[in-house]
């Protein structure tokens, strides 16, 4: 029994196939992912026979979906806006991160203004829907609720005026959305003071009109074919509803000027070959009588 084994012709032979072990090949798995999660490579493709699974995922994706988008989400774990634009940024230079919010339905909105509750007769299935847009819309944006925009005599907000005068066919030589209704631009300030700002604002100086745009956060582009427009995240054309969303700084300022940074501005353009907004069919419109010169 002390004879060693080699010597006893007991060892077996090394082509023989190796012993599995479940437990040790899920381990090896598992530091592998936390591996590539650590170091930010790519997750390995999924197994074929994986794909059998996959419209149980799209079958969230159309039940209480925020997106009319095909394009914008590209992938099924991603169901919130997203940056597309985030350059670095420093504390002394305009930010122009930008978050494309048009992947959000204006369907899905439709809380948000007054007199747009669900209709009575619908099933409890449609209620579930509704309460989950409205719970991701309060993901983003926090706790929104409806606009007070038409009660208790509160005018409409600046940016809903803004919408207003820019939807305009009449108003197109004076003030107009950019071909990618992302960014609007003031071509005649002298006729936007005198003609424009005495009918739709409060203001009643071009300086007075910008520093309301600064104040509900837009941002002026410095370079390129939209030099001169501005532009904000949530005021897009075609869509009202997400400019409710917008929000006024309570603070005029901090008194620092911030360095323009035109090196990072957003490229629309570009942007909008991946993203493009819904086209607005201009023949379709019809203006409603100018209000008359409050002063």
């Amino acid at each position: 029994s002390s004879v060693p084994l080699k010597k006893r012709g007991m060892v077996e032979s090394d082509d023989r196939p190796p012993i599995k072990c479940p437990k040790k090949d899920q381990d090896e798995k598992s530091a592998a992912a936390a591996l590539a999660l650590l170091s930010g490579s790519p997750k390995p493709a999924a197994p074929a026979q994986a794909s059998a699974k996959s419209p149980a995922h799209f079958s969230d994706e159309s039940d209480g979906s925020i997106s009319d988008s095909e394009v914008s989400y590209t992938s099924l774990n991603s169901v919130l806006p997203k940056p597309i634009h985030a350059p670095p940024t420093n504390s002394m230079m305009v930010d122009h991160t930008y978050t494309d919010y048009s992947v959000i339905s204006e369907q899905s909105l439709a809380f948000l203004e007054e007199g747009e509750d669900l209709p009575t007769k619908v099933s409890e299935e449609e209620k579930k829907k509704h309460a989950r847009r409205v719970q991701k819309i309060k993901s983003i944006f926090g706790d929104v609720g409806p606009s007070k925009k038409n009660s208790g005599g509160v005018v409409k907000p600046f940016p809903e005026k803004l919408i207003e005068v820019l939807d305009r066919t009449d108003m197109e030589t004076i003030i107009t959305w950019m071909p990618h209704g992302r960014a609007f631009v003031v071509l005649q300030p002298q006729q936007l003071r005198d003609i424009v700002l005495p009918r739709f604002f409060k203001q009643t100086k071009f300086m007075s009109f910008t520093r309301q745009l600064n104040l509900w956060g837009f941002k002026r582009i410095t370079k390129g074919v939209d030099s001169g427009a501005y532009y904000h995240e949530l005021f897009l054309r075609g869509r009202p509803r997400l400019a409710i969303l917008m929000k006024r700084q309570k603070i005029k300022g901090t008194g620092i000027k911030l360095t323009p940074n035109p090196d990072t501005e957003p490229d629309f353009y570009k942007i909008s070959k991946k993203r493009p907004l819904p086209p607005v069919d201009a023949s379709a419109k019809e203006d409603k009588p100018l209000p008359p010169l409050r002063h």
